[in-house]
């Protein structure tokens, strides 16, 4: 790529930028017309193609106590065109939102070049964070499926790149959205013959993926297996990570003399009773007793697009591994000035805020040096404990629980504090709990599970890009990564 070039004001029409003037960006554009005429296609601005809806709503004062599907923009998977939608009430939702409606696509405008996009189809209605660019496919014109495809594609990732707005949280202007050139098919028979001809792929991915997802649910019920503790059926569902709000109404009683730490509804609700079941079976300690370390949470870092050390966020962070693809940067001159954010191999990570993220606990993995930001906490076990032990039973219902238990804030932001985490109760290491052989055994065994799921997954992630390069070539586009590469 080059780094530099130069343009004459006459030649400069729309706006005075690198990207949008760079002459890469101007290459890209005439391999799509190329593109289009050899395959007979049309060539449409995103704009032609669709309607933008803009319902906006303010949640926390038109509907305060009204239970609310939500879309945030965490909850898209970025590059796969899924996402999970969760409840939340109004009053929890602080920002502008936008109405989304069944057959809806809603497309990231913050760091598009994760490429989270989304076809509604799982609800009829639903609310959605204002970042989402909001569109109605004229179906007519396009199949949205096929459409969903494209925005997923090199194609729009490689326009989107050049015409980015912000440095630590790029951003994409609605317009640039609009003018988004689209290779569409004429004939709609023909868009439709394309997507079924990625369907086996598809399926190989979805298939792999389905059994990756199952590996993983057993390793959070491993250690409860292996440690010989049933839990009630009543209590198999997390509420909590579910949904980000409570969904059963139970009343019970307790009396002064029981009430310890805080005085709150959840903190007493009889489905922590479980967690006397592990009292009753092995000793155990808080969680505080076994670091060599006072816990700490990162620090909220100053990105740098040119830094050389890594930094990992709760987005990072998926409950069986930490994702690096997509980590962000800091100076080392930073890095250096904030020596308590510092990570090392084997420390345990917690996302300690956010409905979404709370209780997601990894391991890192690696020697080069890197940091977390502040919604991270760092615990580090003293030598009697197996790190990856903790971490699993972390993961397991008794963490979870727990999770749900000790943390504080409502009105969208939830958070755990480094003392309240270290409150948790673990088995210790003794006679009567858990010797460290017996952890490190238990631990091997979830980790062989977990390494067979990744193996799933990266399977997976190869029929999904062998799916979305088959889609880019029968569109024409493969001339480009074949002679022209960025």
């Amino acid at each position: 790529m080059s780094l530099y070039y130069y343009r004459f004001p006459d030649e400069i029409s729309d706006r005075f930028s690198y990207g949008e003037n760079h002459p890469e960006r101007e290459k890209f554009y005439k391999v799509l017309v190329d593109a289009a005429k050899k395959g007979n296609h049309d060539l449409h601005k995103v704009r032609e193609i669709v309607q933008f809806v803009e319902e906006r709503v303010r949640p926390n004062k038109e509907c305060p106590d009204e239970a609310i599907t939500y879309l945030g923009l965490e909850d898209i998977k970025p590059h796969s065109g899924k996402a999970t939608f969760r409840v939340r009430f109004g009053k929890d939702i602080l920002s502008m939102s936008k109405r989304l409606h069944r057959g809806n696509i809603v497309f990231a405008r913050l760091r598009p070049y994760l490429n989270k996009a989304h076809l509604i189809e799982e609800v009829d209605e639903a609310l959605g964070s204002a970042e989402l660019f909001v569109v109605q496919p004229r179906e007519e014109v396009v199949i949205p499926q096929f459409l969903l495809k494209y925005l997923l594609s090199e194609f729009t990732l490689t326009q989107t790149k050049w015409i980015l707005t912000g440095s630590s949280y790029p951003r994409l202007d609605a317009e640039d959205f609009k003018n988004i050139w689209v290779v569409l098919p004429v004939n709609k028979a023909e868009q439709a013959a394309i997507l079924h001809s990625l369907e086996s792929l598809e399926q190989e991915a979805e298939d792999k993926e389905a059994e990756a997802n199952r590996l993983n649910e057993e390793c959070h019920n491993i250690i409860l297996k292996q440690l010989g503790i049933q839990i009630p059926p009543e209590d198999t569902t997390n509420y909590f990570f579910k949904t980000g709000a409570e969904t059963h109404t139970l009343w019970f009683s307790i009396f002064p003399t029981e009430t310890t730490d805080r005085l709150h509804y959840l903190f007493f609700h009889p489905r922590y009773h479980i967690l006397k079941a592990l009292r009753e079976h092995y000793s155990t300690v808080p969680l505080a007793a076994i670091c060599r370390e006072p816990i700490v949470r990162g620090e909220q870092p100053n990105y740098d697009e040119l830094g050389a050390v890594t930094v990992l966020k709760t987005a990072d962070l998926r409950d069986g591994y930490i994702d690096y693809d997509n980590t962000l940067k800091v100076s080392e001159d930073f890095f250096v000035a904030h020596p308590t954010s510092h990570i090392r191999k084997n420390d345990i990570l917690i996302a300690s805020t956010g409905y979404v993220s709370m209780g997601k606990v990894d391991i890192y993995d690696r020697d080069e040096p890197a940091m977390v930001d502040g919604h991270i906490s760092i615990v580090r076990v003293d030598k009697d404990y197996d790190p990856f032990f903790i971490a699993y039973f972390l993961r397991c219902h008794f963490g979870r629980l727990q999770f749900e238990k000790w943390f504080t804030g409502s009105s969208g932001q939830i958070e755990l504090q480094p003392t309240d985490l270290g409150k948790f109760i673990v088995p210790d290491s003794s006679k009567t709990g858990i010797p460290l052989n017996e952890q490190r055994r238990i631990a091997s065994f979830v980790t062989e599970q977990l390494n067979n799921s990744r193996n799933l997954e990266r399977q997976a992630k190869v029929k999904w890009q062998e799916a979305k390069e088959k889609f880019v070539g029968m569109l024409g586009l493969s001339v480009w990564g074949e002679s022209n590469e960025l």
